[in-house]
Formats: C-alpha cells, structure tokens, sequence
C-alpha cells in the first residue's frame, strides 16, 4: 500500500483530531477528517439531495477548502460502504486532487463508474481491501476494515489505531442475524478492541428514536413473496440501485413467478451488471428482457427494477410519475415502493404516489412490509456501545433530533456527559487521552452542483430562482434614442405572472404609463442608466402590486437605438 511524502508544515493544532464536513446534524453528505499532527485520513466522501429550497440543484456535495488547502497532508481515503451519500461526491474532490482511495470490492466497483463517467478511472488510485485487513496508511493511521451488515454488501466499520489511541467508526450499521448474504457483522473484532481500550467511538443514530431492533433484510423477501403472488398485472419495484441484497430478492421472487425482469434507470443497469461479473448476483441472463422488448410479453410476465426511490429528477419512477418516460404506468400496474423517503422528502414522494395513482396503478409502500431500514435501532446501538466500551462518544448519520436523543440515552447508560460531542460541520474536535474538546472552526459548508457548474450557485442565484418560481418574471425592455437620450418606447413582457389574453389591457397600460414616467426622468440622469433602470422597475413592482397585488421578479433592460 502507497503512502505520501508530506511538505512540512506549521501544525496548528497538534495531536488528534476529528473534523466533520458532512453527515453531522444532518443525514447524507458523509465526509469525515481524522487529523494527527501533519497527516490527515479522509473518511468517505458524500452526497446528499437538495432540499425544497435548491431549486434546480441536482446534488449537493461537502465544501472541500480545507481538504484542498491541505492536500499534500492527506494520506488516503477510507470508504465504509458504497451508497451515493458516502462515495457521491469523490468525483468532485477527486477531479481537483488525486488521493489514494481504499475500500472493499463493491465499493470500489461502485465508485469506479462514478469516475469512469466523470473520466477520471485512469488517474485514480484505487486499492482494495479485504475484510478484517489492517492497513497501514501514512505514517500515523492504521485501519482495519470491520465487516457489518447494512443495506448493500461489503459494508464496514472502521477501527483506526493512532498515536494517541483507537477510533471506532461504526459506518452504517444494524445487527441482522440472517443477511441475505450470510457475511455477518463482526461482533468479536468490535468487543476486542473494546477491550484493549478505545478512544473515541463515531456511531450511526439514524434510527436512535426506533425501539428495540431493526428486521432483517430477509423481511423483505418474504413480504415480496406474499404480495406479488397475488398482483395479475405489470409490478414495479423502485429501489436504490445498490441496494443488491432487495434487488436479489426481488429477482428470485420473479423467477419463481414466472416473472421477466426489465432494468429501468441507467444506474440500476450498471449496478446490476457490474454486480453480476463481480459474483454478487447470481442471475442467469435469460431472466432480463429489454425494455424494447417489453411488448412481446403479457403483463404478468414482467417485473420491473426501477430507480427512483426519492422522486430524482431524471429518475426513471419520476419520469413515469410525470407520464414521460417510455414505460408508460397504466391501469392494473402496481408500483412497490421498497424505500422510505429521506427525511425532509416525505412530501415529494406524497406527490408522486399521487401522480402514479392518478395514472391508474396501485401503490405498495413500506407498511406492506416491503421495506426495512439498513440501520440500527436503539437496543442495537446501545449493545454496540457496549462492545466498543469508548471513553469519549460522538454520534453521526443523524438530525439534531437524533443527535440530542442519543446524548440522553448516552446519559441514562451512565456515560460522562462531558465525553460526549454533538459535533458539527466544520467544527474541530481535539482528543487527548483524557479530553475532548470543540477548539475552531474551519471552513466549511455545502457546495451544490448544477449540471456542469460545481460550486458556481450562491444564495443570490437561488434566490432569484425561488423569486421567478413563486412569482413569475417581468421583463422590461426600455428603447432610447441615441441621439437625444429620451426614452422612445417601452415593453413589456410576463411570463408566470399573468394570463396574457386576460391581461393584455394591463400590459399596454402599463407601458404608456411607465414611458411617460421615463421620460419626465432629467436628461442627467441618462449619462449612466441604473437610475433609469431603477425607476422603471419602482414604478412597474408599485403598478403590478396596484392591480394584481403581485411582485413578480423585474428583468429590466436598456437599449439605445
């Protein structure tokens, strides 16, 4: 395994320490920086989805400053798992530096199709990892990649050994005694290092609210079995394309039932392929039939594998939500949400069931049971604890919600309430072997990506993006005479502001009034036009307040003729 010469550098602040750029009081956009003196270890690199009030955003990423001010102190990237919040947003980081990435087999597959699509496969380096390894990465970081089961194969926790102590990071987790895969959560390497003595313990609290334990995977299999049996039409199931072990079981429920299965969505068929050449899926290839092809089968032949469990745009659940997609829903179709929507999403997923219900299918969603979580629930959390027997505790994967009701049942089991961090993004967390503490803030925040464009929205843009979706936009054209300065002619153009027949009175009115209005401006005024500008757009946002009681976004232009 490589490791990186460093650039000497004035350390600030030496010793441990633990920087969150993502996944801290918020669930998605995993990115975590463990720091000893001049060396720093990168744990994961996430991506999360926009919220309501990013419109037009695709994905947001970490804020990268300090990664990319500090490079030639990084000695490698750690991956837990491959699931989009945890791997999406290497490309971007990867695009602007190169860094050694270790993970297990499938999520480096994973990765590998991320970076073959932004063509950066050829420059990365990618080395994989074996369960239970222990790996030497820089001078001051060994890590040992944990088995645990969540919902995708090769999942790991992480126990770092460094100068001042073990790390334990549980990655995303939950105790299932009967995986699909049979590969089991390694208890007994958890309670060893317990038992030597651990530091620090970073531990997912995405379901601390959820009483006792989370089902196991098998559930799901089971529940599939029992509602497909009795569905006569087309099925759909939208899942996460990496979620393999749903994916598989779905699959063998179809062969039993006769079923063909048609991939739908770009990711579902690279996943699934690569998955199949790597052995995690064991599928004969007569079982998939084109989407071309789908005519040639009655429907209760088919099964379909849908992406789109959170309503992406481009989705292929989205676009046949919105009746735009080649696979058109229709009546006797049934739709199988096997997910539940990301907090914060709940509404947009209302939508499209609505939409697909309009269309004429019926909808199955996680309380048929088609759905369980992939993380721990309280009881499994707390034996967890227990194992890892930590001196100081800081949980991640959570909302401030789950962050406040983990501290308290970290104090109900007795653990100093001093020892543990509600840490936040961009908050450096200093650890020495009897202390912890919150010393600086570093740069950090949320970098949104829009198409080609990474990092190049701000709060003004997406201002004017909330402004032209909740008002509309007025777009004012002024003509001057350039050679005696005086306003000629206004017009006057609306779109999502007014019906333009029923208003077109309105519209002509108000150019009159406005050019009059312009042209009693002082000729001085005319050297520079942002007073004409500014005047115009006054007068037009008063008049359309007047008559409509409106304030659409004004778009105002000057143009001498």
């Amino acid at each position: 395994m490589p490791t990186h010469k460093k650039k000497p550098s004035i350390i600030k602040n030496k010793g441990l320490s633990l920087i969150p750029l993502g996944g801290f009081h918020e669930i998605g956009k995993n990115m975590l920086v463990v720091e000893y003196d001049d060396e720093i270890l990168i744990i994961d690199g996430g991506m999360s989805f926009p919220s309501i009030d990013m419109p037009g955003v695709d994905v947001v990423i970490p804020k990268f400053d300090y990664i990319l001010e500090n490079r030639h102190r990084v000695s490698g990237i750690v991956l837990t798992h491959g699931h989009e919040d945890h791997i999406g947003a290497l490309p971007y980081l990867l695009r602007q530096a190169q860094f050694p990435v270790y993970g297990t087999k499938l999520s480096l597959a994973f990765l590998e199709i991320k970076l073959r699509e932004h063509s950066l496969l050829m420059d990365s380096k990618l080395f994989e990892v074996e369960d239970d390894g222990v790996y030497k990465i820089g001078d001051h970081f060994e890590v040992c990649f944990v088995p645990v089961c969540h919902s995708i194969p090769d999942a790991c926790g992480l126990a770092i050994r460094t100068p001042e102590g073990v790390i334990i990071h549980s990655g995303d987790f939950k105790f299932d005694q009967t995986p699909v895969d049979n590969r089991k959560m390694n208890l007994g390497a958890f309670a060893r290092y317990g038992d030597e003595g651990v530091l620090a313990f970073i531990t997912d609290v995405t379901n601390v609210m959820n009483p006792g334990y989370t089902g196991s995977e098998r559930r799901v299999g089971v529940a599939f079995k029992e509602l497909f049996k009795d569905l006569t039409g087309r099925i759909f199931v939208t899942t996460f394309a990496s979620h393999l072990h749903r994916i598989e079981q779905a699959i063998d429920v179809a062969v039993e039932l006769d079923r063909k299965v048609v991939m739908l969505g770009r990711r579902m068929v690279d996943y699934i392929n690569v998955s199949r050449n790597l052995g995690y899926l064991d599928v004969s290839d007569d079982i998939f039939v084109n989407e071309e092809n789908i005519n040639d089968y009655e429907d209760s032949d088919l099964l379909f594998l849908a992406t789109g469990t959170q309503g992406e745009p481009g989705s292929a659940l989205r676009l046949m939500a919105e009746n735009s997609h080649q696979v058109q829903i229709r009546e006797g179709d049934s739709v199988v949400l096997s997910a539940s929507p990301i907090p914060g999403n709940e509404a947009h997923i209302l939508r499209i069931i609505n939409q697909l219900t309009a269309l004429g299918a019926d909808v199955y969603g996680p309380s048929h049971g088609v759905h369980v979580s992939g993380h721990a629930s309280r009881e499994e959390i707390k034996l967890l604890y227990n194992l890892v027997k930590p001196k100081f505790v800081l949980p991640f994967h959570g909302e401030i919600r789950h962050m406040r009701d983990f501290a308290n049942l970290m104090k109900k089991m007795g653990h100093p309430k001093d020892n543990v961090v509600l840490g936040k993004i961009g908050q450096r967390i200093h650890i020495t072997e009897n202390k912890i503490k919150i010393v600086e803030k570093i740069t950090s925040g949320v970098t949104m990506v829009d198409g080609l464009g990474v990092g190049d929205l701000d709060g003004a843009i997406l201002n004017e993006r909330k402004a032209l979706a909740s008002s509309g936009i007025l777009v004012v054209t002024v003509f001057v005479s350039e050679k005696t300065k005086k306003v000629e002619r206004v017009e006057l153009e609306a779109r999502g502001v007014l019906y333009f027949s029923q208003h077109k009175e309105l519209l002509e009115k108000s150019e009159i009034i406005l050019r009059d209005s312009l042209r009693a401006v002082k000729e001085s005024d005319y050297i520079e036009y942002p007073k004409l500008k500014e005047k115009a757009e006054d007068k037009m946002r008063k008049l359309f307040w007047k008559y409509l009681r409106r304030d659409p976004y004004i778009l105002t232009n000057v143009y001498e003729i």
